[in-house]
């Protein structure tokens, strides 16, 4: 590629890094070092405490073949999902929270700390809560783990009652059954150690738009500069003319 009477090659690309590698050391150094002190001191760290759940009444009482089991098992777990992300969990977690913990979130605050994903096709999903203060995000998931099986059962009492009335099976254990839609398989944990913001991707992140950036710099100034250094700058200049001698430079001791 030839532009402004230069011809843009490798080669030259890799000139303009070696005449300024140094400036781009150190300017991704003190990103770096920039970088690492906002990542340690302002950005606010973020906890999580998970809970792991694991579905119940996959089976509904019918023969399913395997592999329509596995749909039913996930489909049941993305539903227990919305019902304990919805308003029906959030409302009274807010208000446990508040009377019996003293944390005073709103259900919309809540509800944004909340994420969830099923796991596996066998009907386990996990809870994850997130929040600045590792004790909070701790109690926030122990209350939930409490509520959520209560509450998920309550949604799906229509559901569980109309099912019990289609089988002709009324027995005790199919009664058990459908006694709970969810258990806690995991209790959650207090964090150890924050899971955000990550100081090693940080650092790489500012590394890398550091050098990129100083190169940048670096290679436009280099394209830009109109002055005549080199031999090789006059012949790229006049090509169609042979050099008939070049004036030599010299200096007095």
């Amino acid at each position: 590629v030839t532009t402004m009477n230069r011809e843009i090659s490798i080669a030259y690309m890799w000139q303009i890094f070696k005449n300024c590698w140094k400036k781009i050391l150190i300017i991704t150094l003190a990103a770096m070092l920039v970088m690492g002190l906002f990542t340690t001191f302002v950005i606010k760290k973020e906890y999580s405490s998970s809970i792991r759940f694991y579905v119940i009444n996959a089976n509904t009482g019918q023969d399913f073949e395997q592999t329509a089991l596995v749909t039913v098992k996930e489909q049941l777990s993305k539903e227990y999902i919305q019902i304990i992300i919805s308003d029906v969990m959030m409302e009274p977690l807010a208000e446990e929270l508040k009377t019996e913990h003293g944390l005073d979130y709103t259900p919309k605050q809540l509800k944004r700390m909340i994420s969830a994903s099923t796991l596996t096709d066998i009907g386990i999903f996990d809870v994850k809560i997130k929040n600045n203060n590792k004790d909070h995000a701790y109690i926030i998931a122990k209350v939930i783990s409490e509520k959520a099986p209560a509450i998920v059962k309550e949604v799906k009492k229509p559901w569980i009652s109309e099912m019990k009335n289609d089988s002709d099976n009324t027995s005790a254990e199919l009664q058990k059954e459908f006694a709970e839609c969810i258990s806690v398989l995991n209790q959650p944990a207090k964090a150890a150690t924050h899971d955000s913001p990550s100081l090693v991707t940080n650092l790489a992140i500012a590394a890398i738009i550091a050098a990129a950036a100083t190169y940048a710099v670096c290679f436009m100034i280099a394209l830009m500069d109109t002055v005549i250094k080199t031999e090789d700058d006059i012949k790229n200049i006049t090509k169609k003319y042979p050099i008939i001698g070049v004036i030599p430079t010299w200096s007095e001791k």
